[in-house]
């Protein structure tokens, strides 16, 4: 028996059973059903073979089925899926190099921002022992007045008096001390 693969024959099958099926049916019905009857039976079969065209017409690939190609391959040519296929792969590959290069781009920004924040937190190291430093030399500083104060034996108004003389004389206090120490030491021969 031969195989019946093809949509067109199994409709024609079906509306043939349907039509004797029907025309046997036909003797036993009323006068008044009658005439519904066979417009029904003339009717559907002609509905179903208006559809089966529209269908073919808007879709003709749905004729074959993969088993009527020799090779599936051609098939899938046929319904122009293989087409569609590599367009979609192509659009896929495009979209990965896109977001590899983002991947990539983005790699070398928090490269050099963690390169960045090292080297930040390494001028911040310096930056906080050169304060360090500062104010270590602030300190010396402030004591090396206090000894010159005492070893002067200036006192607070003594103090008033020298700074206001180096406001006066446009000198710094240091020169002003650095004058009287050579005046003293010119003087009396001892500091």
């Amino acid at each position: 028996m031969k195989r019946i693969n093809n949509p067109l024959t199994i409709i024609a099958i079906f509306a043939g059973l349907a039509e004797i099926a029907c025309s046997v049916a036909l003797v036993a019905l009323d006068k008044e059903i009658q005439i519904i009857f066979v417009w029904f039976v003339m009717g559907f079969p002609t509905v179903l073979v208006i559809l089966f065209f529209w269908v073919l017409w808007w879709k003709p690939t749905s004729l074959y089925a993969p088993s009527d190609y020799s090779n599936e391959d051609n098939f899938l040519d046929a319904i122009g899926v293989t087409i569609k296929l590599k367009e979609t792969i192509d659009s896929l590959k495009t979209g990965l190099e896109s977001l590899e290069a983002q991947v990539e781009s983005q790699e070398r920004a928090v490269a050099i921002d963690n390169e960045l924040d090292k080297k930040i937190d390494s001028f911040k190291e310096k930056l906080d022992t050169s304060w360090a430093e500062v104010d270590k030399f602030q300190k010396d500083l402030e004591g090396v007045k206090t000894r010159s104060y005492i070893k002067f034996g200036l006192t607070d108004e003594l103090k008033n008096e020298i700074k206001a003389a180096a406001k006066k004389e446009n000198k710094s206090i240091g020169q002003l001390i650095v004058e009287e120490f050579e005046k003293r030491k010119k003087g009396d021969g001892h500091v």
